[in-house]
């Protein structure tokens, strides 16, 4: 046991007293284990490096391979020679020495490290130290990697496993959506509060998160911020104890009382973490309509935004779209996407989403008749359904009029798109523009060649594509992608070149107007930046 527990002990204990770097525990292992194997074919006794001899021998300048082979060549003359030719080192020198290392190593363990390591660091170093000098060398290792432990679980306790805390008014999912549709999920953002995790969860940590999370749902936090989506970010966890995701049953119960939805992310099925969930029963339990798991935080983040919005055009639909109230009939009317569904999941909005009489529900009703209220009026105004499309997309940033989009028809081209066809690919020429009147749009990013394409973005009806490397002549920086079949309104390079000639300045109004959302793109990318790093 000795043998095998005195080289990652000693070993790297030797390299920081000689201020040597370059020390492989992996090898002096395996060097260990083949001259121990040698050793007792031959029925010698086993390598053992004994700490202080090895310093002494070092510093009194045996500190190359000349010197070992000199001190194996001493050993094997006094082996064959005998033990008589050792009495004529004086005992004084032998005494000496030894009583000038001791005083040495004392000295680093016990005086240099004062101030240099934390309190509980040192407290071991002396409760070793001692344990060493009175009970053995076993028994001072033992209660060492038990007071280790101990200590690091104290220690770590103390740490927030918290990275950060922010409301979803902070931030939004990198879908391009309607302006005024952004602007009412901004006004009601709060609804969404997002805690992004570090670190290893294990009961000492695991505390701290539930003392967070029972603040906020406190009488005097809850009335002045109720909220209706809790997102815990796993992305940078490393590991989850059993104890921990027993925590997040009660942190569900708790949130379940409130009507709050528990979403998680940032964890894969077959990970560790996904593993923990696993086991105590909430990944998996579909009767639970709280909670709501998702891959990574983007996707949660729109999940939570399309209920929100659902929350309001479910109560709201005007009397001639009457016949569709409820389910994928009202993203149908929001989205124009034929029934089919933005989730992020195959999964339904949630049945209390459509509750008018929760501080929650009246403010998603209140804001969304300051901003929303007439957005289905608009669609039907407008016979013209490119002036339809670009009222759509453009007034309420512009405050232009149907003459100003008029004026913009003889450059756009009303195309079909069939759903998983690829309309450019990452690197390409800019040659055109879309205009999306019906149906999604997603593009892909990859790092590198031979690197799988991830999605960055979902575009909806009502906003623009390739509308940043058109005006300023870039190679397209992801792969667009139809996700459903979509009408969408191109214009091509020359289409742009010919208005330009002919109307300069309705061009450089349009282009300034397209360029609006690009601006919101940069703008949600440098949120992701600093709240998710």
């Amino acid at each position: 046991f000795s043998g095998i527990l005195h080289v990652p002990i000693n070993v790297p204990a030797l390299g920081v007293s000689l201020n040597e770097d370059n020390v492989d525990t992996n090898r002096e292992l395996m060097a260990h284990g083949f001259s121990n194997m040698f050793s007792g074919l031959v029925g010698s006794v086993q390598n053992y490096l004994v700490y202080t001899n090895s310093v002494l021998f070092i510093k009194s300048g045996g500190d190359s391979r000349v010197a070992g082979l000199m001190l194996a060549a001493a050993t094997a003359i006094v082996l064959f020679v005998g033990p008589w030719i050792v009495g004529y080192i004086p005992v004084m020198v032998v005494g000496a020495l030894i009583f000038h290392l001791g005083i040495e190593l004392v000295k680093e363990a016990l005086i240099d490290a004062w101030g240099i390591v934390n309190h509980l660091e040192y407290i071991t170093i002396v409760a070793i130290v001692i344990a060493m000098a009175g009970l053995g060398f076993i028994e001072g290792i033992f209660l060492g990697i038990i007071m280790a432990c101990v200590f690091f679980v104290v220690s770590n306790s103390r740490k927030s496993a918290i990275r950060t805390k922010f409301s979803g008014r902070s931030i939004k999912s990198t879908v391009r959506r309607r302006y005024r549709q952004q602007k009412f999920l901004k006004e009601v953002g709060n609804q969404i509060y997002v805690i992004k995790l570090q670190g290893y969860m294990f009961f000492g940590t695991i505390s701290g998160v539930e003392r967070a999370i029972r603040k906020f749902l406190t009488y005097r936090q809850w009335k002045r911020n109720p909220i209706r989506f809790l997102i815990v970010d796993f992305s940078l966890v490393n590991g989850l104890d059993f104890s921990a995701a027993e925590a997040f049953i009660r942190i569900q119960r708790l949130l379940s009382a409130k009507n709050v939805y528990l979403v998680l992310c940032g964890a894969e099925y077959n990970s560790e973490i996904g593993k923990a969930l696993r086991s105590v029963g909430i990944w998996g339990d579909s009767s639970n309509s709280y909670l709501q798991i998702f891959e990574n935080f983007n996707e949660a983040l729109e999940w939570c935004e399309n209920v929100l919005l659902e929350a309001y055009y479910g109560k709201n639909i005007s009397a001639p779209l009457s016949a569709n109230k409820t389910g994928t009939n009202l993203f149908n009317i929001l989205f124009n996407t034929s029934g089919l569904l933005t989730q992020p999941r195959n999964q339904t909005p949630p049945k209390d989403i459509f509750d008018m009489y929760s501080p929650r529900q009246n403010l998603v009703q209140a804001v969304g008749n300051i901003i929303l209220q007439d957005q289905e009026e608009r669609v039907v105004k407008y016979a013209n359904k490119l002036t339809a499309a670009l009222m759509e997309a453009f007034q309420d940033i512009s405050g232009k009029e149907e003459g100003f989009f008029d004026r913009l028809e003889p450059y756009f081209h009303e195309i079909e798109v069939p759903s998983g066809a690829i309309l450019w690919r990452q690197d390409a020429e800019p040659d055109c523009l879309y205009l999306v009147e019906k149906g999604i749009l997603k593009a892909t990013w990859r790092a590198m060649e031979g690197d799988q394409a991830r999605p960055v973005e979902s575009i909806l009806p009502g906003t623009m594509a390739g509308e940043l490397g058109f005006f300023a002549n870039k190679l397209r920086e992801a792969t667009l992608i139809a996700e459903v079949d979509c009408v969408l309104w191109q214009m091509r390079r020359a289409d742009y070149d010919l208005l330009l000639m002919n109307e300069p300045k309705i061009a450089n109004e349009f282009m300034r107007l397209a360029l609006n959302f690009s601006a919101e793109r940069l703008h949600a990318m440098t949120y992701y930046a600093f709240l998710l790093a």
